[in-house]
């Protein structure tokens, strides 16, 4: 059986700078447009504040197409 390691797991959840990455913004422009609006909902574990990674991708994908 083999156990599974930190290296060969897909994270569910990540810290604000990731997310942004992930949505291709600037963290300030993330917080505004996703979680100011509630299309993005922070999480708290312990200290950290974190974010769903589906949830992110999520919210980038149902942003309107450019004409």
């Amino acid at each position: 059986m083999n156990t599974p390691t930190a290296s060969n797991l897909d994270p569910l959840a990540c810290d604000i700078e990731t997310a942004a990455q992930i949505a291709g913004i600037h963290k300030a422009t993330f917080r505004r447009h996703f979680i100011q609006t509630g299309k993005v909902t922070p999480r708290k574990v312990g200290h950290r504040t974190v974010y769903f990674i589906e949830e992110v991708r999520q919210a980038v994908s149902a942003l309107p197409n450019v004409a």
